[in-house]
């Protein structure tokens, strides 16, 4: 059999779960089955559910000398699509991961951006902007306004991302593949599983290892935030589309 045709059927077996409407006694037969082609023909999860995909290094440019709000979620959006992300000395964000996923980070960064320029520049139309009106209607700079506005949004949108991430991972867990393999001491079956998110996971961080790469956390900002302007930065940041682009779907900042 040739090796493609066997990993299809691997992935077609992984189909026949419980949870997707099999009985047990199919779910547990096709777990045997799994089993005993990825030994017979050496193949890994990795193999089978990633193919040949290969881990790149996306480049996202900012062009800025100073920090913006954006700054304060590039770690949730990288998190999300399962990338590793640093910022380098060209002034630009690195993006590394399967091609696909720092497509899509890049493609969020975009529509974030994007989104809080929109929205910034609705809220410099209220009227708390236009008379410099921060908390309990004290006089506050408009810059500190707009930028408290930003990490509103900024802040907002971290949670969002990662409370979608953590969906899908027990949606993940949930309808991840079991694998029945034989102990060859005991002779028993053992159950195994693993979702595709830690599949990615290991191969990214086996690829990033080898870069040499050492990361460090970036200082924070100690600017201070206006609490009513980033209040209603955090009620824009509901706002914002985070789904994946699809036909007939209206991506960016929903009014």
């Amino acid at each position: 059999m040739e090796i493609q045709k066997v990993i299809q059927t691997i992935q077609d077996l992984c189909q026949k779960t419980v949870n997707r409407g099999c009985t047990e006694a199919e779910a547990m037969a096709a777990a045997h089955k799994i089993g005993q082609l990825m030994k017979v023909y050496n193949l890994s999860m990795d193999r089978v559910f990633l193919g040949e995909a290969k881990c790149v290094d996306g480049v996202i440019p900012t062009g800025r000398k100073r920090r913006h709000p954006i700054d304060l979620c590039v770690t949730a959006i990288a998190e999300f699509c399962d990338c590793r992300i640093w910022y380098g000395w060209e002034k630009a964000y690195h993006l590394f991961g399967l091609s696909t996923d720092v497509e899509m980070a890049k493609y969020l960064y975009g529509i974030i951006l994007d989104a809080m320029d929109t929205a910034t520049t609705g809220y410099k139309d209220s009227e708390s902007y236009k008379l410099g009106k921060g908390s309990y209607d004290i006089r506050c700079p408009r810059k500190k306004l707009s930028v408290s506005f930003q990490k509103g949004m900024s802040n907002r949108i971290s949670h969002r991302l990662r409370e979608m991430m953590q969906a899908r991972h027990v949606e993940e867990r949930a309808e991840a593949p079991v694998i029945m393999e034989v102990d060859e001491i005991t002779g028993e079956s053992i159950s195994t599983g693993t979702s595709l998110i830690t599949v990615k996971r290991d191969k990214v961080k086996d690829a990033f290892d080898q870069l040499g790469i050492r990361l460090k956390k970036a200082a924070r900002n100690p600017c201070y935030n206006d609490n009513s302007a980033f209040r209603k930065g955090q009620e824009a940041g509901d706002k914002v589309n985070l789904n994946r682009p699809l036909p007939g779907n209206v991506v960016g900042y929903l009014e």
